[in-house]
């Protein structure tokens, strides 16, 4: 018998920066900005953008099922 996959609800984001910065999503480099439909299962999420002259920020998001589908920057 092989094990059921589950598949969970996802939503897409768009990110950005000025100027451009490094994209960190869950502690996985995911590129740098600009970055459109980014695919993010629902719940709980940390971004962070890095920027070698200017540092790094930390952002949390907890996308919920009516985000599904929305955009943020």
């Amino acid at each position: 018998m092989t094990p059921d996959q589950i598949e969970f609800p996802k939503g897409a984001i768009a990110l950005n920066a000025t100027p451009w910065a490094e994209v960190w999503v869950d502690g996985e480099k995911i590129g740098d900005t600009p970055i459109g439909n980014y695919q993010l299962t629902l719940g709980p999420h940390d971004f962070v953008f890095r920027h070698p002259d200017l540092g790094e920020q930390r952002h949390m998001r907890d996308c919920h099922a009516q985000d599904a589908g929305a955009t943020q920057r």
